[in-house]
């Protein structure tokens, strides 16, 4: 009998202490697996009318988040009656993903409800609905579904917060909070809830277990902030911290206008941050110490004056131009400076580089900033490695990050 031999490689991630010596990720190894379509239609919740998964969840809003223990999504949809502050969420199954059109369709695991309970959105708005409250980002820990809301055109850190629903049984009405997650400017916890950190960072970053985080795109009358935000927190402090703040580290977050390059405008020729520089999801892998933060960044003609950016700039758009699939590179090492105090979190730290994709639907031939700021939102299943951005109105995409 012929005998056989095979070579294996076994790769040992290093001590806890060497974290900071890892490589920067090499971003080749992301790979576009394709996409699958949302259940159609809509329907009602205590009388009031919804548009399910293809109706607008208001500037800036947009939730989904990977359940491990069913292999499932929740995904956040429109708002009830339009009125800004309902959000209905929804499980969905995931279906095989298709490289091109006739795209599966995921199945309803659980039907639609309010996210975070009647009106109780509206709260970060002091109870106002005109302006919007939308869910901007969650995350399933521990059993639970943790759920970021932030209010538009609010310059003022309790117009940010963050609910719990206890139970993954959307059938049940128990939603606490709302809680507060920073004392600084909202822009650091606005767009996106972020993720669970693997466990060899814990340590390093003070034995807390998640990221949340996320500035840009939401309307402010005043100030905005461009790019990502890196907030540290433990998911099982949040649940009973009524009245005080949720205990976490700011190490990243920007409030300038046009923080890191504003494009077409003199002195700020950079493309890298604009109006529509936004932080939708968040990936941390264990044998890297490259931060990702996603998001759709603008380039070519297209930059935005009158939403993100309000006050002084408000102008016109410059249309046309081209959206990508843009992830934000972050050193680790930057931020534990800033996380350990060494540098300030504010405006002041910068992403090493960025990485441009472009398998989003409508990233071309922009018209109006509705069609950037409501479609995008990522939630990573750090176990399998992939992650799935939601864009409204398309469907689900999925990436796996190779090693």
């Amino acid at each position: 009998m012929a005998s056989s031999s095979q070579s294996f490689t076994i790769r040992v991630l290093p001590a806890l202490g060497d974290q900071l010596d890892l490589p920067l990720y090499d971003t080749s190894k992301i790979e576009y697996l394709g996409g699958f379509a949302l259940p159609a239609g809509g329907g009602t919740i205590g009388g009031q009318a919804h548009d399910g998964f293809h109706g607008s969840p208001d500037q800036g809003g947009g939730g989904i988040a990977y359940n491990p223990a069913n292999n499932s999504l929740f995904v956040t949809g429109s708002t009830t009656n339009n009125d800004r502050v309902n959000t209905v969420l929804a499980e969905i199954s995931i279906p095989t993903p298709s490289l091109s059109a006739p795209y599966n369709t995921a199945g309803l695991l659980q039907g639609f409800t309010l996210a975070c309970g009647l009106n109780r959105q509206a709260s970060v708005n002091d109870g106002q609905f005109g302006n919007g409250a939308p869910v901007s980002g969650m995350l399933v820990s521990n059993g639970r579904l943790l759920i970021t809301v932030a209010g538009l055109y609010i310059n003022d850190p309790t117009s940010s917060c963050m609910f719990v629903r206890p139970s993954l049984d959307l059938s049940s009405d128990n939603v606490l909070g709302p809680y507060r997650i920073t004392e600084v400017n909202q822009r650091i916890v606005g767009n996106g809830m972020g993720c669970e950190l693997p466990p060899a960072w814990q340590s390093l970053f003070g034995g807390y277990r998640a990221i949340v985080g996320g500035g840009g795109n939401l309307s402010l009358m005043n100030n905005a902030c461009y790019g990502p935000g890196f907030h540290f927190f433990n998911p099982d402090d949040v649940q009973g911290s009524t009245g005080q703040t949720v205990p976490g580290v700011n190490a990243c977050y920007y409030t300038d206008i046009a923080g890191s390059g504003y494009p077409f405008t003199p002195g700020f020729e950079s493309d890298v941050w604009n109006g529509m520089s936004t932080h939708r999801g968040t990936i941390v892998l264990p044998e890297t110490r490259t931060f990702m933060a996603y998001g759709c960044g603008g380039s070519d003609a297209f930059y935005d004056t009158g939403g993100a950016i309000t006050g002084s700039w408000q102008g016109t758009y410059a249309t046309g131009g081209t959206m990508n699939d843009r992830f934000y590179l972050y050193d680790a090492r930057d931020l534990k400076q800033a996380f350990d105090g060494n540098q300030s979190p504010l405006n002041n730290i910068r992403p090493y580089a960025t990485f441009d994709m472009d398998f989003c639907l409508r990233n071309t031939d922009i018209t109006w900033i509705s069609e950037l700021d409501q479609v995008r939102t990522l939630g990573f299943d750090a176990v399998n490695r992939l992650a799935y951005v939601h864009e409204r109105g398309e469907g689900i995409h999925v990436l796996r990050f190779n090693t």
